[in-house]
């Protein structure tokens, strides 16, 4: 089974995955330990985790929560929202998508995953670009999970972004964290928005709500890996609320 020290130690995958993982051991714990070790370990994610937004809700969602049965509640509420929220993305990206042209993104998002399968069960045929994500070459997994669902992926080094984009008709990113002003997501992404923009290509950001986090309670030094991306016209949100622009989004935000 999986144990908190393996969440804690996970550098591939994104946060919808860890954020699923998480729940479910939460929801292993019997009745007489879950409420200690929950909070002490929502925060141990939270300060490990500190580009990805779901984790500042989970704590905020179980902090002060003392009794058992009111925890269970909240975290089975939590695991079916992520589902939910991750099958409704996939479907909305997955219809405006184009019936063709050439997708490219990088690291490795379930929420991107599952629109480009979407796309794939509605008929389009879609070329995807992703790249490499190094240094733990997440772009990898991504690919693999396409390839095995028979969608066309190219695998390219990082470096190679300015090229590629000539040739790319739509960048699709996910994201860990959606703030007021900006989003996070794997170092690198915020080459590919400006590169985009100086381009005019379009850039969607795929992501729920759960990952909303007011800028003033980010950490000011997040993980290396991840950098902070603000928000430009080229980008659009695909999330459970629908398609959006910038101004609706931040409306929501």
């Amino acid at each position: 089974m999986t144990t908190i020290k393996d969440l804690l130690s996970d550098t591939t995958r994104g946060a919808t995955s860890i954020f699923k993982d998480a729940l479910q051991l939460f929801l292993s714990y019997p009745d007489e330990e879950i409420v200690f070790r929950v909070i002490d370990e929502a925060m141990e994610l939270k300060n490990q985790f500190n580009s990805m937004g779901v984790f500042y809700q989970l704590l905020d969602k179980v902090r002060g929560i003392q009794e058992p049965n009111i925890l269970l509640e909240t975290l089975n509420e939590l695991l079916l929202a992520i589902a939910k929220n991750r099958e409704t993305i996939s479907q909305i990206g997955g219809k405006h998508l184009p019936s063709s042209g050439t997708v490219l993104t990088i690291s490795n998002s379930s929420m991107v995953t599952g629109a480009l399968k979407n796309s794939q069960n509605l008929g389009k045929n879609l070329k995807i670009l992703c790249l490499r994500s190094a240094p733990a070459n997440e772009g990898e997994l991504l690919a693999s999970s396409l390839m095995k669902a028979g969608i066309r992926v190219n695998i390219a080094e990082d470096e190679s972004f300015q090229d590629l984009m000539i040739e790319t008709d739509l960048v699709m990113l996910g994201c860990d964290l959606l703030g007021e002003n900006y989003f996070i997501n794997k170092r690198g992404s915020g080459s590919l928005v400006r590169q985009a923009e100086k381009l005019n290509k379009p850039v969607w950001v795929l992501g729920d709500t759960l990952r909303i986090v007011k800028d003033r309670n980010t950490v000011r030094d997040i993980e290396p890996l991840f950098e902070r991306v603000p928000y430009s016209n080229t980008i659009k949100m695909v999330c459970e609320k629908g398609f959006l622009n910038c101004s609706e989004l931040k409306n929501i935000l």
